[in-house]
């Protein structure tokens, strides 16, 4: 990167923490940052993380400005997504299914359910337990919003519940997320 206006830096650091869920700086967040202490300043985003053999990682995102080497990187099979959503829309496009969920005793369940939102069309109850999204297993909350927030706007997902001790599937048409228009490339 080029920290600071110098023109060429490089910094080593181990990967001190990986699927980071505490890391997020909005509502819908991300998922799995990786946490590494190699120094990350002003002028680092964007850069690559490098692993030993040269391949890269990661992209290097933030910092916490009130620590001293504690810097996140977003893996590159998230950014492959991000880059994915750019090419196809122009802008990261993030979908809203409408639920609120928690985690309880190892699962994950619906808690809340928005009005007028893709999962009340598509027909959640509260105490659904989630258990797969298209075919992925469901381990926790951090993750499944993050899977949500990237999926396919054009494509319905489908998950697989237990309602009253039956195992059932749902399929719901994700709409667009609000107030995420302004993360256009370019724009």
């Amino acid at each position: 990167g080029n920290p600071l206006g110098l023109e060429f830096s490089a910094t080593k650091g181990i990967v001190s923490g990986l699927n980071r869920t505490d890391a997020s700086w909005d509502e819908l967040g991300y998922w799995d940052f990786i946490q590494t202490d190699a120094a990350i300043n002003l002028g680092n985003s964007g850069g690559p993380l490098l692993d030993a053999a040269g391949r890269v990682i990661g992209i290097c995102t933030a910092m916490k400005a009130e620590a001293e080497r504690i810097g996140f990187a977003i893996p590159l099979d998230t950014a492959e997504v991000v880059v994915g959503h750019l090419r196809r829309y122009g802008m990261l496009r993030r979908a809203r299914l409408g639920i609120q969920v928690a985690e309880e005793g190892g699962e994950v369940l619906v808690v809340g359910i928005y009005p007028d939102s893709p999962a009340q069309a598509a027909g959640f109850d509260l105490g659904d337990v989630i258990l797969e999204l298209d075919g992925a297993e469901v381990e926790e909350v951090g993750k499944l919003r993050w899977e949500i927030a990237v999926h396919d706007i054009d494509a319905p997902a489908v998950f697989k519940i237990v309602r009253d001790s039956q195992v059932a599937f749902v399929e719901a048409h994700l709409e667009e997320a609000p107030g995420v228009a302004g993360l256009a490339l370019g724009r």
